[in-house]
């Protein structure tokens, strides 16, 4: 069934793409799609045996009626017979969809009959290429459906053409269907009904913005709920304007750790301890989210917004790229956040909001509400518990970030535990504003030390760098550009003996000794002392939180690179997290 329900989501979001025409060899593999086009009403469609017939047949279509066509064939060579109509597409800049239907997986490389590798088959001559896997209950349609939407915008963008997705299917294609019970078919069948594409890529030019605005917020203001996530922001002045739409809507601001806003204490709408907010209470869920730059860092976000009811996600991006990883409804603007933020505060400030004001107060009464009690638990904690765990770290390290430094904060545990447990400076703070990075891309733990240093060169300041024992080994080669810098730096580094951040996996129930051996990979290291002697380094290896700042001012004022090193374990990482947990559920328990 699922592969039946799949097929015709997929034809069906290419039809309310305004995508319907569609060009078809007949094959096996590909039965379910054919089959969906002939069941869709709106769909139009020419079938050829010969796929390269029918392959130029729909670059012409595209060329002459300025819209995408899309080819479907079978698996084996049918799909190799497009090549050459491909590359016409993707030299002529024309918008083409190929979708190529294909084996499962194990029946790929073991002799199966007309299998192929079709993966990225046509090269570089696509712009695109995507691989959707046999249909099955555990994969959400809505990540499907959000793939062809934004497949389309892809072939549709700055440089138009052709691309690939490849389908896989298994035998038998029908099933009996009677003790079918699937949960995301709900969310199936209210998409079917709403007629709408799922998610919605829009270009603005600046002329066009105010009128898009207007549009949006007259179909929102009257949701009762919503919030604003800042992710990866580096501009402290695009901030500062979305602050002012915070105030205006009541809406809370649920700031990353690598957004400008998080160490930079505005007002109370800021929401610091949002992952330890949807870890201990129950929130119900937005019916807006308005999110700023790509990527965030917190887990507890994703599964907050991982519940199929936040009913308006636009995500404001200034590049055209996917950002959307529980595959929510959205509406993507493509355009210049600070242009889009002026003309919001304008239709806000030209237009009374005739809301339920007191309603949308308590909503974000209730989320300041429970960022004060955990700031003050974390305060009275860490008060009390003065010992040397890399939750302290993380908040001391912020606590007295030397001025005129940058941060630098490693994959893993420094920089979850960062988006944490990071306080914020508040208004009267001499230094209430740090610049932190990292490499987020592809959050690997390789040149973490070299990026760093890159960074330093690039802003002219030095640089203060938090790492993982793992992610420091895996660099230290790096280490030898320092003497080379004009602005030294400061690496505080935990040591460990290992990858810390599996002990906090599911895989934490499995048996200690192969836990150790094949996960946390123990590096035996004693003391990275000899590291810094060999690369003619100072280095201290840090006994409490007051040694630690103590250094940091000492060696803020210098220009002198170090190396702190801070002696920690696993097993005592793992508890440190567990007493603050205990400690922030018996005060939620109290409070109830």
């Amino acid at each position: 069934m699922m592969d039946n329900i799949w097929s015709n989501a997929i034809v069906e979001e290419l039809v309310r793409q305004k995508i319907t025409y569609f060009f078809i060899a007949p094959g096996s593999r590909s039965t379910l799609l054919a089959l969906a086009v002939a069941n869709n009403k709106q769909s139009k469609s020419i079938v050829h045996f010969d796929e390269r017939s029918i392959g130029y047949a729909a670059v012409g279509f595209s060329k002459s009626f300025n819209t995408a066509a899309v080819i479907i064939v079978t698996s084996g060579t049918a799909v190799g017979n497009l090549l050459p109509c491909i590359i016409e597409a993707s030299m002529s800049c024309i918008p083409l969809l190929v979708l190529s239907a294909d084996r499962p997986y194990e029946l790929k490389f073991c002799g199966a009959n007309q299998s192929i590798d079709q993966n990225k088959i046509f090269g570089n001559f696509t712009r695109w290429f995507f691989e959707i896997p046999p249909p099955e209950e555990k994969i959400k349609i809505k990540a499907i459906i959000s793939a062809i939407d934004y497949a389309c915008i892809k072939m549709k963008g700055d440089t138009p053409g052709p691309v690939h997705i490849n389908c896989l299917f298994r035998e038998p294609f029908f099933h009996d269907n009677k003790n079918h019970n699937d949960t995301g078919l709900i969310y199936f069948r209210e998409w079917i009904h709403s007629h709408e594409i799922f998610n919605i890529y829009t270009y603005l030019k600046s002329n066009s913005i105010a009128k898009k605005i207007s549009i949006d917020l007259q179909r929102i203001l009257n949701l009762r709920n919503g919030i604003i996530i800042l992710g990866n922001i580096e501009d402290l002045q695009l901030v500062h304007l979305i602050n002012k739409i915070s105030y205006l809507l009541d809406w809370p601001i649920l700031p990353d750790i690598l957004s400008r806003s998080r160490v930079h204490h505005l007002n109370d709408n800021f929401i610091n301890y949002y992952n330890l907010i949807l870890k201990r209470y129950t929130i119900e869920s937005p019916e807006v989210v308005l999110q700023f730059g790509p990527r965030t860092v917190s887990k507890e976000l994703d599964i907050y917004l991982s519940y199929d009811k936040c009913i308006n996600f636009i995500l404001i991006q200034d590049i055209c790229n996917r950002f959307n990883v529980n595959h929510l409804r959205s509406n993507s603007l493509i355009c210049n956040p600070k242009v889009f933020c002026l003309n919001c505060l304008t239709y806000l400030n030209n237009n009374k909001i005739k809301l339920e004001y007191k309603k949308r107060k308590k909503w974000l009464s209730t989320w300041s509400n429970y960022n004060q009690i955990i700031h003050f638990s974390l305060c009275k904690y860490f008060s009390n518990f003065r010992i040397l765990s890399e939750p302290a770290v993380v908040r001391s390290l912020l606590q007295h970030w030397p001025e005129n430094y940058v941060g630098y904060l490693g994959p893993s545990m420094p920089i979850r535990d960062s988006d944490i447990f990071c306080e914020g400076n508040t208004q009267d703070s001499t230094n209430s504003t740090i610049n932190l990075y990292s490499n987020r891309g592809a959050s690997g733990i390789d040149g973490n030390i070299g990026t760093s240093l890159g960074i330093s060169v690039g802003t002219k300041q030095k640089v203060l760098s938090l790492l993982g024992d793992l992610s420091f080994l895996h660099d230290i080669n790096s280490l030898k550009v320092v003497d080379k810098l004009p602005d030294k730096p400061i690496l505080v580094i935990y040591n460990n003996n290992g990858g810390a951040i599996f002990s906090f996996l599911q895989i934490n129930n499995i048996h200690k000794d192969v836990l150790t051996k094949f996960f946390y990979a123990p590096h035996n290291l004693s003391t990275f002392e000899h590291i810094a002697y060999q690369f003619s380094l100072n280095y201290k290896k840090i006994q409490n939180i007051y040694a630690l700042v103590k250094l940091l001012n000492l060696y803020g004022n210098k220009n002198e690179a170090i190396i702190l090193e801070i002696e920690s374990s696993i097993k005592q990482n793992l508890s440190d997290h567990s007493l603050i947990d205990q400690y922030l559920k018996k005060l939620a328990f109290e409070e109830n």
